[in-house]
């Protein structure tokens, strides 16, 4: 029985080392941790869409599968994105995977919005309980609004001004204003020099 005692003792101390006595170690199952693997990503809205990655760390022995879920901040699903609840699935060994989310591209002016993701249901594996977390269960999608993009060329006495999207084209003979709207202009649009005093472009 001293000898059983002894035995089970050297193997704590054993397991304790191994893990560096790091409680976190401890209580991670074999299928280890799931998270993010950042508290933030950005993103162009012309992208079109998004790639977020998960990590897995302390252990890949398990199948392990956990729900990822959308929040919405002031980005709002199926306007400024779209994004189904879906699980993620690591099979034995696997230790990276990741998933797509689609950015709707405006064809007006948009400021930079966000959004939240977060991780659920866990199988086989958990979610990250430390501070700071090792791989966090929730993270910020940063979606930054692009400026629509006004080209300028010239053939001799015509400057042509080309786009692209459902912009409305803007004219004015001084930079402060005021604006006015050309509603039937589409690109390319062709404006002749001399045929009214300076005139400037702009896109909204």
């Amino acid at each position: 029985m001293r000898r059983a005692v002894k035995s089970l003792a050297a193997l704590s101390i054993v397991a304790a080392f191994w893990c560096g006595g790091a409680p976190e170690c401890k209580a991670q199952p074999i299928g280890g941790i799931i998270g993010f693997s950042a508290t933030n990503y950005n993103v162009l809205e012309s992208a079109g869409s998004v790639t977020i990655p998960l990590w897995r760390t302390n252990g890949d022995a398990n199948f392990a599968t956990m729900q990822i879920n959308s929040l919405n901040g002031t980005a709002i699903n199926g306007n400024d994105f779209l994004f189904t609840s879906a699980n993620a699935a690591f099979p034995p060994g696997v230790i990276s995977n990741g998933f797509n989310i689609s950015i709707t591209k405006h064809s007006t002016l948009q400021p930079t919005k966000s959004f939240y993701l977060y991780l659920s249901s866990p199988s086989g594996a958990t979610l990250d309980t430390n501070v700071p977390p090792l791989v966090s269960s929730n993270t910020v999608v940063t979606i930054i609004g692009s400026l629509p993009t006004l080209g300028v060329t010239q053939n001799g006495p015509e400057v042509i001004l080309n786009w692209s999207g459902s912009w409305v084209l803007q004219t004015t003979t001084n930079l402060t204003g005021p604006w006015t709207d050309l509603p039937a202009a589409s690109s390319p649009f062709t404006n002749l020099i001399g045929s009214q005093p300076a005139a400037f472009f702009r896109l909204r």
